[in-house]
């Protein structure tokens, strides 16, 4: 064992054991030339033109972050410390609009069922507001007796104008005169009433209407008398005038049609309160209304 030790350690120490042949001399290498450092040229790449803005959909109007230098920075290249200048960075690429496939078509639609519209009733005419009228009158005035027997119906006429304050309101203007002569030839008496009284109506229609309404005035008596004192054909008849002016007070109801242009025709019936007395007027009118 000691002896196979011993060999070990001089074949470490020896690396070329004895029984191989010793290894060839070695070449000695000639020492290397240094080289001469070359002087390089520094590259001059012309400036070229400013690439207009790229400008990215989705990118804000002035934002320098993506696709083009920002305003007013020249567009040169960079040098390295050594002098050399540095390849130039390539340029933004240009993100392509991403492409959005054509909308699919639409089945066509079914046609509407078609619906025969009812035709509009047509506006109803505006009514026509006259404001003025005139109307001449005529009928009967039937007053008391003085005696208290009955009601004496004297011929009457006269004339009257209407204003129409509101299509719905008139004011109205009344002028009447009735006379009529009794008795006999030796003792008679005429009596004539003339009236003026202001009225308003209220009208319920138009070309058709109903007025409604009332009012009030005076009335003027005038009665002259008449005595023959004999039967002689040359006596002479003594007169006798008598005038007396009383209020009275007046309800009318009327019925009044308008037929062509403004002409119209009116009946109507008033109640008269005169002296504590009541009488009747009964008129009908034609005139015409602007």
């Amino acid at each position: 064992m000691i002896a196979l030790l011993l060999a070990t350690l001089l074949a470490q120490a020896d690396p070329t054991p004895f029984w191989m042949p010793p290894p060839p001399p070695k070449k000695e290498t000639p020492p290397k030339k240094k080289k001469k450092p070359v002087q390089v040229k520094p590259l001059e790449i012309p400036a070229k033109p400013k690439p207009p803005p790229i400008w990215i959909e989705g990118t804000p109007s002035g934002d320098t972050s993506v696709g083009h230098l920002p305003q007013g920075v020249p567009n040169s290249p960079e040098v390295s410390r050594g002098g050399v200048p540095k390849s130039p960075q390539p340029e933004a690429a240009r993100i392509p609009k991403p492409i959005v496939p054509p909308p699919a078509p639409v089945p066509p639609a079914e046609p509407a069922p078609i619906v025969l519209a009812e035709p509009e009733p047509e506006p109803a005419p505006a009514s026509e507001l006259r404001r003025w009228t005139v109307d001449a009158t005529f009928g009967a005035w039937g007053s008391s007796r003085s005696d208290g027997s009955g009601r004496s119906w004297d011929l009457a006429y006269g004339l009257r104008g209407g204003y129409a304050l509101f299509e719905s309101v008139e004011l109205e203007l009344q002028l009447a005169r009735a006379g009529g002569t009794a008795g006999s030839p030796f003792v008679s008496a005429s009596a004539a009433r003339n009236l003026a009284a202001a009225r308003v109506f209220w009208v319920l229609g138009d070309r058709l209407a109903l007025l409604l309404g009332g009012g009030g005035g005076v009335t003027l008596s005038q009665t002259h008398y008449t005595l023959l004192p004999s039967t002689d054909p040359g006596a002479v008849a003594a007169g006798l005038d008598a005038n007396a002016i009383k209020s009275v007070i007046e309800i009318t109801a009327a019925g009044r049609a308008r037929v062509f242009r403004g002409l119209e025709a009116r009946a109507e019936v008033s109640a008269l309160l005169r002296d504590g007395r009541l009488e009747l007027l009964p008129l009908v009118g034609v005139g015409a209304a602007f």
